[in-house]
């Protein structure tokens, strides 16, 4: 039936709203539904029935329905009262087809296929039953056309908003769910048990402890009398329970239907307070359910920061549960001391009691009388049509029925894709185009009446998702399917898909492979792992070839260490219990001195023993292993003026405990210090093969020599040193007591290294993006180990394997990342990220434009109590929104779940943040040197991420670098968890992974670095008066953060409230973002423009090149290849201008800092050092915000 036959006065349309309390129905354009009944259906056996009429409704299979009628109040044997819709979503379809008779026949009495039919769903109703409904009401009813649509859209609807929050408290659930542009964003829909069943539950157990029993007894008449003493009585606090405050309200009396009588007092806001506060609920725990005000702030948390003021100004409030008293009073006092300063909270509550509790049915009444609206629902004339065709074609029907999206008009001579509004009604393929044009004029005419609200996609969106691939002609798996992949089918999949791994058996096998690089035994593991991504049919795979400067020791002359006497003779040699235990890149040579013991020999420590009396200069040093790595710990004692460096491990420095293992006493631990990373003989430099490059070292190499000892060498050591006794905080777990700073007996160390040319090789593999090809999501794992690396490198490994395969499952599956994928396997990891860094210096030019995010599987699993991801600022918002978004995902919720691995029933999320703990604080860490990851950002300016599980108390893991670094000792140190921790990092990464290379908007927060030079300059305030007396100032870092902030928020600003088809526009971001792109860069192929491309897909990716701003460009690559001013190491970096600061203070003695910003020792504050620091910072970071701002005649130069 075409849209003139019954879109006139004659016949309107009707809208359905059933939900899992009540059912809603009546005619378009009216202000209330004609039928309100409860969702209860009584059911009984025909043959039970016997004579009396009961106004049941008797099916062809011989049972009788009871729908709204006084039989649901006598008891009956053998009757079952239920309903047919749980958690808003069909469970028994032969109920709600009763339902549907009921109504036709009862409340609208007209035949269903005069009427097209709106109906809302549930937000996260699921696909297959979609598809169900729209076959029945087909045909069933034989309905001429329908339409689904999203119950918190409607409600949007119904007050005049298409971006807000919706909170609907009913009866079974209190439920946030973030609407934009008429788009339910699923990521955000947060849902709590605490309804109006929960303040039932407490109305009941409150009448259980008075013993006052409900008259009648009944179910369904028990209901109604506690429905109406909350109304009556319950009043919600204006602010948190106070038993005294509440011990002073005024009484309220009430009667129950049997005559009891009383008065209620604090008992009338005690039971509502549990809505607000769980935690004065017995029973409940206040950290694992969320009251009404978390549930808003959480849900708006998991959206993207860029809409999040939009949903704060729009909080709309519906369902029954929030006509209780003061409700809304209480939620926007509670609301308005936690929406952040930047932005505005406004609460949307109808004061009408009928609005309030109708508000999905009045917009869905507002937008079924549209006129628009009558041409655009799904037909049954077109649906015949479109299955008269398919069986021409040999096709069944019912694969027509697949649930599709809104999306922009289809470019002419382009086959027209599906289309959805919620979920629309196959309309038959010829009338799609124009579907979609008038789908689309719907939210534009309806929602803002004329004016064309933005599109801009967001990334938090569950409907709002890109078809998986755009070429129609791409063959899928046959299990693929044919249409929309959702987020929530990603994780589904991806979750099932990682299940079927084994990632146990690959960490054993690797760990028991030799893999020392450049050693037989790892080019042989190279080529079985290319011939393992070869056989997951990646689009693209291959090694690339280093040639490497490496040091090992010397065979024939091994590494000693002697006493020696009074004229410094070498004497009695002490045994290195680990001969092959080495420090890569220590100076060769001999070394003589006193040893002094230092701690852990940062520079505060050097400072600290210098204090005390005893001189480092000229000394050995033993130091601990911790804090920081080996090469810091020998630059410092280099920088004090030490001859040698001996590193020991403590007990001390390991977790301790009945059932804690730990390291052999005999046992030495390996760690290269070299002061950077990658091939320190070509720095800056890729080191091909055949490539001539000048003679130079990098900066970081020692100038003295380092050896590694056992505890047990060290214990004879600190029994020979006088002096000092060491501070309390300095004492160890060796057997000596106490521990003294020396100076000692003299020692003579001897390294005898030698230098190796050798191969190394990184493997490659690649899932080719369909959208973005050029732009790469890339993780990484190290592949090599000195020792048996379990967890140093295999359990790494073992995951990048089992991602590989599952991407390559999904892609099978119907899954094309927008984004290509990079794994790639690093070899030389041992000796400073030596691949990862080789591989950045041979292609800086490109990856910097083209790499968006790298992450990295080292050192994933060395404990399984705390977990910690180092990261650049760029991802902190985007980790917290995974790790939320497995805390409080859609209705079956456990989709994108990361489970705890150590404690059962709790996600990830619960396990890190308790207490009230801050997130940030318990999980994010900065990018340590000794991480792959580092040099990715810090070195190219690409955002990089590594996660790390580890102990709840001290290092976790005793055994890494060393000979026990096996399979079976990660297995005990994690007590048979070590699968189930893997797991969860595979699955943290790979869910990741997914956004990064899914998503339309890239969502890095770019904003974020504004946070941390704020931090920054609050430890530069504290001497701006030391800097004032000398006529300096910090104005300059000052303004250029400003500017930086507001360039950042602006761009953010403009973006989001853009049209897509503005073409000049978008170019404009696109140079803001992007660094030195040319036009021709920014124009799309012809092949591009009649996809509809937008250009916006070439905007986003490049906001993850905020991070190469931060590169200075003032110092040389070659020299001080750490350009980062945040996470760098040299005299460009904040880190260094503070230290600097410092000196004015400490009367220039000692190196404060040396280590981070090559503060020479004893030189004091220099002022023309410190106005070059200053000056290359501050236009460092103005560059950074100049980048953002837009074009020359838009950028204020004047400070």
């Amino acid at each position: 039936m075409s849209g003139g036959v019954y879109g006139g006065d004659e016949v309107g349309a009707l809208v359905f709203d059933i939900g899992s309390f009540s059912v809603r129905a009546g005619y378009a354009g009216e202000d209330c539904p004609k039928a309100d009944f409860p969702t209860t259906v009584g059911l009984l056996a025909a043959e039970e029935g016997g004579g009396l009429e009961l106004e049941g409704e008797k099916e062809k299979k011989g049972k009788i329905f009871h729908i709204d009628t006084n039989a649901l109040h006598v008891p009956r044997d053998g009757a079952e009262v239920m309903s047919p819709l749980k958690n808003g979503m069909i469970e028994d379809w032969e109920c709600f087809r009763a339902i549907l008779d009921h109504t036709y026949s009862k409340h609208v009495k007209s035949e269903p296929n005069l009427h097209p039919v709106l109906m809302s769903e549930a937000p996260w109703n699921t696909r297959a039953k979609r598809e169900k409904l729209t076959e029945l009401m087909f045909e069933q009813y034989n309905i001429p056309a329908f339409f689904l649509c999203k119950t918190a859209v409607l409600t949007a609807f119904a007050n005049g908003r298409s971006t807000g929050l919706v909170l609907d408290s009913g009866a079974t659930h209190t439920t946030a769910i973030p609407v934009h542009d008429g788009y339910v964003l699923q990521q955000g829909i947060v849902k709590s048990p605490l309804a109006g069943d929960f303040i039932s539950m407490q109305c009941r157990e409150l009448f259980q402890e008075m013993a006052i029993d409900i008259i009648p007894p009944y179910m369904i008449a028990a209901k109604e009398v506690i429905q109406d003493f909350q109304a009556s009585v319950l009043q919600v606090s204006d602010s948190p329970y106070d038993e005294q405050v509440a011990a002073q309200m005024p009484t309220v009396h009430y009667e129950m239907p049997n005559g009891y009588n009383t008065d209620y007092g604090a008992e009338r806001l005690r039971i509502p307070e549990g809505l607000f506060d769980p935690s004065n609920v017995k029973g409940l725990s206040g950290n694992t359910m969320l009251g009404v005000g978390h549930v808003v702030t959480t849900s708006i948390g998991m959206c993207d920061i860029d809409i999040r003021p939009g949903l704060y100004g729009s909080v709309i409030v519906t369902g029954g549960n929030t006509l209780l008293q003061g409700f809304t009073d209480r939620l926007n006092r509670e609301l308005s001391q936690k929406t952040p300063p930047s932005m505005r909270l406004k609460l949307i509550a109808s004061n009408s009691t009928m609005e309030r509790k109708f508000s999905p049915w009045i917009g869905g009444s507002i937008l079924a009388s549209l006129t628009i609206y009558k041409r655009v629902e799904g037909t049954q004339q077109g649906r015949l049509e479109e299955e008269e065709e398919d069986r021409e074609e040999g096709v069944e029907p019912s694969a027509h029925f697949c649930p599709m999206e809104l999306r922009g008009p289809e470019p002419l001579g382009s086959r027209p894709a599906r289309q959805n509004l919620g979920f629309w009604a196959v309309a038959g393929r010829r009338a799609a185009p124009y579907l979609v044009l008038i789908a689309l004029l719907i939210f534009t005419g309806a929602f803002l009446l004329g004016y064309v609200a933005f599109r801009g996609s967001c990334q938090a969106c569950g409907d709002d998702v890109l078809v998986v691939s755009e070429d129609l002609n791409h063959e899928l798996g046959a299990d693929s399917h044919q249409g929309t992949l959702y987020w929530s089918d990603l994780q589904a999949m991806f979750l099932q898909l990682l299940g079927e791994g084994h990632l146990e058996d690959n960490i054993r096998q690797t760990s028991l492979r030799q893999r020392m690089a450049g050693s037989a035994g790892m080019a042989a593991l190279a080529q079985d792992i290319r011939e393992a991504l070869l056989h997951q049919q990646l689009d693209h795979v291959w090694m690339d070839t280093h040639y490497v400067g490496l040091q090992f020791p010397d065979p024939d002359h091994p590494n000693t260490l002697h006493w020696v006497n009074a004229s410094g003779r070498p004497e009695e040699q002490l045994p290195l219990e680990d001969p092959d235990v080495y420090c890569p890149y220590s100076a060769t040579g001999n070394a003589t001195g006193e040893l002094v013991y230092a701690h852990y020999g940062r520079s505060e420590d050097l400072q600290d023993l210098r204090a005390r009396g005893v001189e480092p200069t000229g000394r050995l040093l033993l130091v601990r292993l911790g804090m920081i790595n080996f090469a810091q710990k020998v630059a410092s004692a280099q920088d004090f003026g030490a001859r040698g460096v001996l590193i020991y491990p403590d007990p001390a420095d390991f977790s301790q405990g009945p059932h804690k293992i730990s390291l052999s006493s005999h046992r030495a631990v390996y760690g290269h210090v070299h002061l950077g990373t990658g091939d320190p003989y070509t720095p800056g430099f890729p080191s091909f093969n055949q490539t001539q490059f000048p003679p130079v070292q990098s900066s970081g190499l020692p100038s003295i020599p380092a050896q590694p000892i056992s505890a047990d060498i060290a214990s004879l050591l600190l029994r020979k040193l006088e002096g000092p006794v060491a501070p309390q905080e300095w004492q160890g777990h060796l057997p000596v007591s106490p521990y003294r700073l020396g100076p000692g007996p003299g020692l003579h160390l001897g390294v005898n290294n030698h230098r190796a040319s050798t191969p190394i090789s990184n493997i490659f593999g690649c899932i080719e993006g369909r959208s973005e090809p050029d732009h790469y999501v890339v993780i990484g794992a190290q592949r090599d180990a000195w020792g048996p690396g379990a967890a140093k490198s295999a359990v790494g490994t073992a995951i990048l394997l089992e991602l590989v395969r599952t991407f390559s499952s999904m892609v099978s599956n119907g899954f094309r990342p927008r984004r290509s994928l990079l794994f790639i396997s690093w070899d030389g990891g041992d000796f400073g990220s030596v691949g990862s860094t080789e591989w950045l210096e041979g292609y800086l030019s490109v990856l910097h434009l083209k790499a968006v995010v790298y992450v990295s599987l080292d050192n994933a699993v060395l404990g399984d109590d705390k977990f910690h991801a180092k990261t650049s600022p760029l991802l902190i918002s985007l980790i917290e929104n995974i790790l939320k978004q497995a805390r409080a995902g859609p209705a079956a919720g456990d989709e994108g779940k990361v489970d705890s691995p150590n404690r059962s029933g709790q996600t990830l999320y619960e396990q890190v943040v308790f207490n009230n703990h801050s997130w940030e604080a318990e999980v994010i860490r900065p990018l340590p040197m000794d991480s792959s990851a580092y040099s990715f950002t810090a070195f190219a300016g690409v955002p990089a991420v590594e996660f790390s599980f580890t102990e709840q108390d001290g290092p976790a893991y005793p055994f890494l670098h060393t000979k026990e670094d096996t399979y079976e000792n990660l297995h005990r140190v994690l007590r048979g968890r070590l699968p189930a921790v893997a797991q969860a990092v595979a699955q943290l990464a790979g869910q990741l992974l997914i956004r990064l290379s899914h998503d339309h908007l890239l969502p890095l927060d770019f904003g974020r670095y504004g946070d941390v030079v704020l931090r920054h300059i609050g430890s530069l305030n504290e001497f701006s008066g030391d800097l004032k007396a000398r006529g300096l100032t910090l104005q300059w870092v000052y303004s250029a953060r400003g500017d930086y902030i507001r360039a950042a928020e602006k761009l953010r600003k403009e973006i989001y409230s853009s049209e897509e088809s503005d073409e000049r526009l978008t170019r404009m971001y696109n140079v803001r973002i992007m660094r030195g792109v040319d036009q021709q860069s920014q124009k799309r192929s012809p092949v591009e423009e009649q996809r509809g491309v937008g250009l916006r897909s070439y905007l986003i990716p490049f906001s993850a090149q905020v991070e190469f701003y931060f590169l200075s460009q003032y110092v040389s690559p070659a020299d001080s290849p750490f350009r980062h001013i945040f996470l760098g190491r040299g005299d460009h970096t904040l880190g260094a201008l503070l230290d600097h600061v410092r000196l004015l203070r400490s009367g220039g003695s000692g190196a404060l800092g040396a280590v981070s910003s090559q503060v020479v020792p004893g030189l004091g504050f220099q002022e023309s050092r410190f106005r070059r620091q200053l000056a290359l910072l501050t236009w460092t970071l103005q560059g950074a915000a100049n980048a953002l701002s837009g074009d020359v005649w838009n950028i204020d130069n004047n400070f």
